[in-house]
């Protein structure tokens, strides 16, 4: 890519590096331009399958927040509301449940309100927070 956008930008000489690492002056410029581009690309649509991934994770005991990260997940853009599952470890995929994936709000006004904050147990519903972690609720046991 970056050969071929360098012999189509009008006053940029030469041929192209073979490699986008370590690049200096012009071939930095076009390898930045190559890279914003593709964000722009990937950025049109939130749901495109190309950009779909699976991920699993293990919740932790007492451990009711996760970051992407922690979820396996690092490069999230956006979660999938309908696809969230949980299982305990111990009776395997057998006992697997849908969990509903919530927005922020609408979490908050009703999982995270007097005592139904200090509820544990096994996760029924998970939360997308604003910095795009995961809440579990229940907090895990």
């Amino acid at each position: 890519m970056l050969k071929r956008l360098r012999s189509e930008c009008v006053g940029v000489s030469g041929s192209g590096p073979t490699s986008t690492i370590n690049q200096t002056g012009d071939n930095a410029r076009l390898v930045e331009w190559i890279a914003s581009a593709y964000q722009d690309i990937q950025n049109l649509h939130v749901n495109w399958n190309f950009l779909r991934a699976d991920f699993t994770f293990n919740a932790v005991a007492a451990q009711q927040t996760y970051t992407p990260a922690q979820a396996g997940a690092s490069d999230i853009g956006e979660w999938e509301r309908d696809s969230m599952r949980c299982y305990l470890t111990s009776s395997g995929v057998g006992g697997e449940t849908n969990i509903p994936l919530l927005p922020w709000a609408a979490f908050r006004e009703v999982y995270l309100i007097g005592s139904q904050r200090l509820t544990s147990g096994r996760p029924i519903v998970v939360g997308r927070k604003p910095d795009r972690s995961l809440m579990l609720w229940p907090t895990p046991e």
